[in-house]
Parts: C-alpha cells; structure tokens; sequence
C-alpha cells in the first residue's frame, strides 16, 4: 500500500512536467513567430538572402562555413520563396525547442529536486524568448543549443557523441565547445576519445574553408568594436538582465561539490569571454544560451533548498 502511494506523486509530476514542457514549447514558438517574423519583415536580407549567400557559397565569413542549417532547410524549400523558408525555419526551432526541454529535463532530474526542475525549465524557456531579441531565421544558434543538451544525457555513448560533434562542426564553429564539455565529463580517463573529438572537429571547420574558399569577415574585428562601441548601452542592459543566473550560479558554484557543474562553470566564463571579444554584445542574449545550458544546474543549487526537494 505504501509503495503505490508513494508512486502516484511521481505519476503526477511526471504529467505534470510533460505538460509544463508542452506549454513552454508553445509559448516559446509563438515568441519565436512573433519576434522574428517582425525582424524579417523590416530587415529581410538576414533573414532569406543570407541562406541564400551560404547556399551559393558566396557569404562572407563566419556564415560561409555554417553550412548545416540552410541545408537542412532547403530540404523542404528555397530562400527565394520566403513563406516557406520561414515555415522550414519554424520547423526546425520546434524541433529544437522539444530537444532542449526534453534533454534538459532528463539532466535536471538526476541533479536538482523535481521543484527546481520546473523551475530550471521555465528559466530556460525565459532564456530563449529574451534571445528573440536579437536573433536570425536561420537556426544555427538554436541548434548548437540542442545538441548540447542532447551530449549532456547522451555523453556515456561515443558513437552518439561523436554524430553530435559532427553535426555541430557542420554547423558552427564552436563546436569545439562540445569537445570541450564532453572532455570535461570523461575526465583523464576519456583524454585519448576527447582528443580524437578534437582532431575531427578540426578537421571538419578546416575542411570547410579549403572546400568553400577563404572569406573576408562580415565585420571584421574593427567593425565589431565599433558596434559595440555605438551600441555599448544596450549590450550592457542585455547582459545585467542575465546577471542574476550567473550570480546564481556562482552561489551554486560554493554549494555544491560536483566537480563536473564546477568544470562547467569555468567552461562557460571560457566561452563568453570569447563572446565579449570577438561578437557583439547586444547579440549575447543569443550567444550566452549554450553558457547557460551549462550553468543552470549550478544556479539552481544557488536557490534556497524547497520542501518538495
């Protein structure tokens, strides 16, 4: 009797988690429509004609070598008819936005207490309606997000890592952060695994710029700055929004033990350090997501502990 009254919460929160990921999933998508589809009626090139460079192999760097998306893409429409390339974009983002909540469930539920899960979910759907801000049809970003989240429950398979690897370097170039993560989890004792990760990552973003040719960079280093420059005040206002999940996490970071959260931690300032150098900050909202995938836990440890945990 007291085994199969102790079951039924469980059933219950587990309806209850599958509904709460169903809904964020909808709210996100209808972010997603909203924002973007506003973005690419008032500015259309970032939106079609820049899939449309990347498939002719005539966009300037970085998009020339972040080839994965737009061809996925194009498996089901053309640039040049923008109603169906949004829909295709659109598909691709649901899909993701089903990984990332789904993954992120399964990670948060063997780290943090089933209160903190849902809540970590709804900050995580949070996340990426505030990196609507700013943020192109083409969904390079979110899928990088979505394969890390799938290697953060699926790191004990080499095979599935080393498909996401794949994918992820076809992609965008920082997927060195997954080699980076997956070395991060295997420890000493993966180092020969890690290393090959790296050699293949290497291989595949190399390829890419010998096979499409080299490119000048869309702004330059100097041109970065100086939209960072001009636009300092709003890159400053996105990043203080963010602030309390790092802070969050850095707490966590003093209470929980876990070496791998803490290794992620150091991860993740690594990786947005190189996002305050070389991109642009009113855009963070969108580079930080794969940082905050990262950190969550962390910050979730950083909260008061809840009953129900």
């Amino acid at each position: 009797m007291d085994t199969a009254l102790s079951s039924v919460p469980s059933v219950r929160y587990q309806h209850a988690a599958l509904a709460l990921i169903l809904l964020l999933i909808c709210l996100t998508t209808t972010s997603f429509i909203g924002s973007v589809l506003t973005q690419c009626t008032f500015d259309p090139v970032p939106c079609y004609d820049l899939d449309a460079q990347i498939l002719n192999d005539t966009a300037l760097a970085p998009f020339r070598y972040r080839v994965l998306a737009p061809a996925v893409m194009r498996l089901v429409a053309k640039p040049d008819d923008r109603g169906a390339w949004f829909s295709a974009g659109l598909l691709v983002h649901i899909a993701a936005f089903a990984t990332i909540y789904t993954s992120l469930y399964l990670r948060l539920s063997a780290e943090v207490g089933k209160a903190k899960t849902l809540i970590g979910l709804c900050v995580m759907a949070l996340l990426l309606m505030f990196a609507f801000n700013r943020y192109f049809l083409t969904p390079t970003s979110i899928i990088e997000v979505a394969l890390l989240c799938l290697l953060l429950v699926t790191w004990r398979n080499i095979w599935v890592v080393l498909t996401l690897v794949v994918l992820a370097s076809f992609n965008r170039e920082t997927a060195l952060l997954l080699v980076a993560v997956y070395a991060a989890l295997v420890g000493k004792a993966g180092i020969k695994r890690s290393s090959a990760l790296l050699l293949i990552w290497a291989a595949i973003t190399a390829g890419l710029h010998v096979a499409l040719g080299a490119a000048a960079h869309v702004q330059g280093f100097e041109g970065t700055l100086k939209i960072n420059i001009t636009h300092l005040g709003h890159g400053i206002l996105i990043n203080l929004v963010m602030l309390p999940v790092w802070l969050l996490a850095i707490a966590g970071y003093r209470k929980n033990l876990n070496p791998i959260d803490r290794r992620f931690l150091w991860i993740a300032l690594l990786y947005m350090g190189a996002v305050f150098v070389g991109g642009i900050l009113d855009e963070s909202a969108r580079m930080a997501l794969p940082a905050e995938v990262l950190i969550l836990p962390l910050a979730l440890h950083g909260l008061p502990s809840l009953a129900s945990d």
